[in-house]
Order: structure tokens, then sequence, then C-alpha cells
């Protein structure tokens, strides 16, 4: 039987929240859109919040663009993920018709989030620094500040002696490839591990710099691939500015500052 609904909210007022309502008239099967990003063409990341869902029936988000979304051939396999803590997130059934990415739940709760991939925030960041600081051995070597004044850390493991390898990895230029400060979260805790003969092996020539997130307005504002001057920071390394990619503009005066011998830049996407 099929229990008829009044309403459902769809909200994305939070962290890299991004998604549009176009009809959400049939509970059941809601209609929504990608925004692209602030100044940009770019679109592909979705995070959105649906509340108000009925319990144990199954409800489905259209996404009408994803056919013009900026990798559309990235949608044929792919799953979107769900939760309903926003902390624990799983795979659900999705389905790409060369135009609408069809995302069903058979909901076991009233509400649930939904994303492109499981999200990095801001607050995760935030600990992920802290842990890096405290439990790491990592200091803060410097730290830039992104067009709207958030934050970009420089860590180093190493005392930045004469002689010594300089290793810089880098993640999230892409605001969209949360992916990327998941994978700067498993380096950070493996730095943590005394015991790793390999680590004490490079960390006895090398000292390491990291950027856990180059990008972290993109990523606030819900973004695929540029900074909130819609700037794709992967393609302003050879004209940063202070006014449209002071990220890029931050990390390149560091470098000159410190040297580098090896520099990695941390990317992923769904495909």
């Amino acid at each position: 039987m099929t229990v008829a609904l009044t309403s459902i909210k769809i909200s994305t007022d939070f962290d890299s929240g991004n998604i549009q309502v176009l009809d959400a008239s049939d509970a059941y099967h809601l209609l929504l859109a990608i925004k692209p990003d602030t100044r940009s063409h770019h679109f592909q990341w979705f995070h959105f919040k649906a509340e108000g869902m009925h319990v144990g029936h199954t409800h489905t988000f259209r996404l009408s663009n994803a056919g013009q979304s900026s990798y559309k051939h990235a949608w044929s396999g792919y799953n979107a993920v769900a939760s309903y803590d926003h902390v624990t997130w799983f795979r659900v059934p999705t389905r790409f018709d060369g135009e609408t990415l069809h995302i069903s739940l058979e909901t076991r709760e009233k509400h649930a989030w939904f994303a492109y991939f499981e999200p990095y925030s801001r607050a995760r960041h935030a600990g992920l620094i802290d842990q890096a600081l405290n439990h790491a051995g990592t200091q803060l070597l410097a730290t830039g500040k992104s067009v709207e004044g958030r934050d970009i850390q420089l860590l180093r493991r190493g005392k930045g002696g004469a002689g010594r390898r300089k290793v810089w990895i880098i993640a999230q230029q892409h605001p969209g490839e949360h992916m990327a400060e998941w994978f700067m979260e498993g380096i950070i805790e493996r730095l943590q591990q005394d015991g790793d003969a390999e680590l004490r092996k490079l960390l006895a020539v090398a000292d390491l710099y990291l950027v856990p997130n180059m990008n972290p307005d993109g990523a606030f504002h819900g973004h695929l691939r540029t900074n909130a001057m819609g700037q794709d920071l992967n393609r302003a390394w050879q004209n940063a500015s202070q006014e449209i990619s002071p990220e890029v503009l931050f990390v390149q005066k560091q470098m000159e500052k410190y040297g580098v011998d090896l520099f990695l830049d941390i990317h992923g996407d769904e495909e």
C-alpha cells in the first residue's frame, strides 16, 4: 500500500551542502538538480538531507541534470552514499539513464543524508589538524588564507635540516574530491605508527610537508572543482594571484622558501 505524504523537506544549509529542489510534490519521487560551482559551469558534487520520509517505504531522488554534469560518464556503475547519522555512510541503489541520476532508499529512519561521496567536514578537518600536531609528530609550519579567509595549514614532519629530502603532499585542490582528504587522514594516522619500519626509513632522510585541504571554501560551499572565485586551483599554478587563487600562491611561496624534491597532488573520483 502506498502511503501518501503531504511534504518532505530537503535541506543543504550545512557544510558542503549542494542541491536544488525542482519538484517535491510527490514525496516518493522527488525531482532535484545539482547546483553549479560559484562563478563556474562545473558541477557534480551533491550533498543534501531529506526529512519527513516514511519508514519502510522507498524514496527516489532524481537528479535531473546529471547528464549535463562535468563528468557524466562517471555516473555509469556509480552508487551514491547515504547516512542516517551523518557519521556512518553506506552505498544505496543508484541508476543513471543517460540524463537523470535516480537514487533510491528503502528507509529505516524518517531522515537521511545523501552525498556524491562520504563528505570530509571542516569539523573533522579541525580534528585532523589537532591529531597531526598532538599525536603524529608534526608542527604547524605556516597558515595561509583562502579567498573567504579560511585557514590552509601547512604541516611538517621533520626539522628541515640541511641535506634532507623535501616531500610535499597536498590534497583536495578540487573540493568535490573529498576522498583526497580521507587519504590525508590515512597518512597522518600512519605517522603515529612508531613501529613502522618503512616510515622510519623514510623519515631518516626526508621531511614531509603536508597540506590536508587546499580548497576549504570550495569544500564548504559544495563545489566540484573551484574555489570561491570560480578558479580551478589545479589550473592556477602558472598564474596564481592573491585575488583569484591565494590558496595556490600561499603554497608556492612556502615551496620557494623550503624547497621541493617530490610533489604529490592527491585527487580522486568515482570513475
